[in-house]
Protein backbone atom coordinates (compact mmCIF):
# COMPACT_ATOMS: atom_id res chain seq x y z
CA UNK A 1 0.00 0.00 0.00
CA UNK A 2 1.47 3.45 -1.05
CA UNK A 3 -0.05 6.48 0.04
CA UNK A 4 0.56 9.90 -1.38
CA UNK A 5 -0.54 13.40 -0.30
CA UNK A 6 -2.02 16.15 -2.51
CA UNK A 7 -1.99 19.54 -2.44
CA UNK A 8 -3.18 22.22 -4.66
CA UNK A 9 -3.52 26.41 -4.84
CA UNK A 10 -7.65 25.86 -5.17
CA UNK A 11 -7.74 24.64 -1.73
CA UNK A 12 -6.11 24.12 2.03
CA UNK A 13 -5.21 21.22 3.21
CA UNK A 14 -3.80 17.74 1.76
CA UNK A 15 -6.08 15.37 0.25
CA UNK A 16 -4.73 11.68 0.44
CA UNK A 17 -5.19 8.87 -2.22
CA UNK A 18 -4.39 5.03 -1.35
CA UNK A 19 -2.79 2.61 -3.91
CA UNK A 20 -2.96 -1.51 -3.04
CA UNK A 21 -0.75 -3.26 -5.84
CA UNK A 22 -0.69 -0.40 -8.65
CA UNK A 23 -4.24 1.00 -8.28
CA UNK A 24 -6.47 3.13 -6.22
CA UNK A 25 -8.39 1.80 -3.10
CA UNK A 26 -9.05 5.41 -1.32
CA UNK A 27 -9.57 9.31 -1.65
CA UNK A 28 -9.68 11.10 1.40
CA UNK A 29 -10.50 14.78 1.52
CA UNK A 30 -11.84 15.33 4.85
CA UNK A 31 -8.61 17.11 5.71
CA UNK A 32 -8.88 19.73 3.31
CA UNK A 33 -11.71 22.61 2.62
CA UNK A 34 -12.50 21.95 -1.03
CA UNK A 35 -16.24 22.61 -1.93
CA UNK A 36 -18.81 19.46 -3.23
CA UNK A 37 -17.70 20.51 -6.82
CA UNK A 38 -13.91 20.59 -5.90
CA UNK A 39 -14.04 16.86 -4.41
CA UNK A 40 -16.13 15.88 -7.42
CA UNK A 41 -14.21 17.20 -10.04
CA UNK A 42 -10.88 16.09 -8.19
CA UNK A 43 -12.39 12.33 -8.01
CA UNK A 44 -12.53 12.91 -11.70
CA UNK A 45 -9.51 14.02 -12.03
CA UNK A 46 -7.27 11.16 -10.35
CA UNK A 47 -5.61 8.91 -11.87
CA UNK A 48 -6.79 5.01 -11.42
CA UNK A 49 -3.33 3.60 -11.80
CA UNK A 50 -0.34 4.78 -9.98
CA UNK A 51 1.94 4.92 -13.00
CA UNK A 52 -0.24 7.72 -14.51
CA UNK A 53 0.25 10.04 -11.33
CA UNK A 54 3.84 11.81 -12.97
CA UNK A 55 1.57 12.63 -15.75
CA UNK A 56 -0.94 14.05 -13.13
CA UNK A 57 0.95 16.43 -11.38
CA UNK A 58 2.04 17.90 -14.49
CA UNK A 59 -1.34 18.39 -16.01
CA UNK A 60 -3.71 20.06 -13.12
CA UNK A 61 -0.41 21.69 -11.24
CA UNK A 62 -1.07 19.70 -8.28
CA UNK A 63 1.94 18.93 -5.69
CA UNK A 64 1.89 14.82 -5.44
CA UNK A 65 4.11 13.56 -2.12
CA UNK A 66 4.88 10.46 -1.21
CA UNK A 67 3.68 10.30 2.15
CA UNK A 68 7.25 8.71 2.97
CA UNK A 69 9.31 12.03 1.77
CA UNK A 70 10.52 13.81 4.22
CA UNK A 71 12.75 17.31 3.99
CA UNK A 72 13.98 18.01 7.44
CA UNK A 73 15.40 20.68 8.94
CA UNK A 74 18.86 20.06 8.38
CA UNK A 75 17.85 19.96 4.51
CA UNK A 76 16.70 23.18 4.97
CA UNK A 77 19.52 24.64 6.74
CA UNK A 78 21.89 23.10 3.84
CA UNK A 79 19.70 24.46 1.09
CA UNK A 80 18.64 28.13 2.42
CA UNK A 81 21.38 30.73 1.19
CA UNK A 82 21.95 32.82 4.37
CA UNK A 83 22.98 30.78 6.98
CA UNK A 84 22.66 33.41 10.06
CA UNK A 85 20.39 32.88 13.21
CA UNK A 86 19.53 29.55 12.29
CA UNK A 87 18.46 28.84 15.76
CA UNK A 88 15.85 30.49 15.11
CA UNK A 89 14.25 27.78 13.13
CA UNK A 90 13.07 25.08 15.18
CA UNK A 91 10.33 26.30 16.81
CA UNK A 92 9.05 27.60 13.52
CA UNK A 93 9.66 24.38 11.57
CA UNK A 94 7.33 21.96 14.05
CA UNK A 95 4.37 24.56 13.23
CA UNK A 96 4.82 23.97 9.58
CA UNK A 97 2.10 21.56 7.86
CA UNK A 98 4.11 18.61 5.95
CA UNK A 99 2.08 20.15 2.55
CA UNK A 100 4.39 23.42 2.70
CA UNK A 101 7.49 21.28 3.00
CA UNK A 102 7.36 20.18 -0.95
CA UNK A 103 6.40 24.12 -1.35
CA UNK A 104 9.67 25.01 0.80
CA UNK A 105 12.07 22.40 -0.26
CA UNK A 106 11.66 23.22 -4.06
CA UNK A 107 11.49 26.80 -3.23
CA UNK A 108 14.44 27.99 -1.69
CA UNK A 109 16.12 25.96 -4.67
CA UNK A 110 15.06 28.76 -6.59
CA UNK A 111 15.65 31.34 -4.12
CA UNK A 112 19.17 30.56 -3.78
CA UNK A 113 19.45 30.85 -7.51
CA UNK A 114 17.82 34.05 -7.12
CA UNK A 115 20.17 35.41 -4.39
CA UNK A 116 23.11 34.16 -6.18
CA UNK A 117 21.88 35.90 -9.89
CA UNK A 118 20.79 39.41 -7.98
CA UNK A 119 23.99 38.94 -5.59
CA UNK A 120 25.48 42.54 -6.66
CA UNK A 121 22.01 44.19 -4.67
CA UNK A 122 20.17 41.59 -2.94
CA UNK A 123 20.53 40.46 0.46
CA UNK A 124 19.18 37.05 1.64
CA UNK A 125 16.53 37.02 4.14
CA UNK A 126 17.05 35.63 7.55
CA UNK A 127 16.13 31.84 7.37
CA UNK A 128 13.19 32.62 10.39
CA UNK A 129 11.99 35.86 8.02
CA UNK A 130 11.67 34.03 5.38
CA UNK A 131 9.80 31.23 6.27
CA UNK A 132 6.90 33.19 8.54
CA UNK A 133 6.67 35.62 5.79
CA UNK A 134 5.75 32.39 3.18
CA UNK A 135 8.46 33.17 1.03
CA UNK A 136 8.54 29.92 -0.42
CA UNK A 137 5.27 30.88 -1.95
CA UNK A 138 7.11 33.27 -4.16
CA UNK A 139 8.35 32.29 -8.15
CA UNK A 140 11.78 32.78 -7.60
CA UNK A 141 12.20 32.38 -10.89
CA UNK A 142 10.33 34.88 -12.29
CA UNK A 143 11.15 37.46 -10.25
Amino acid sequence: MKKYNVTHPDFTGAAELSYNEGYLVAVSVEDTNMTARQVYDFIRAIPIKQSNLQQYTADSGSEVVNMNWTYTLEDFKHDYPYQRNMHQLPDIWKKLPPSDLVKISRSVKEYKKYCQREAHWYKPKIAAAWLKAKEYLNDWKTM
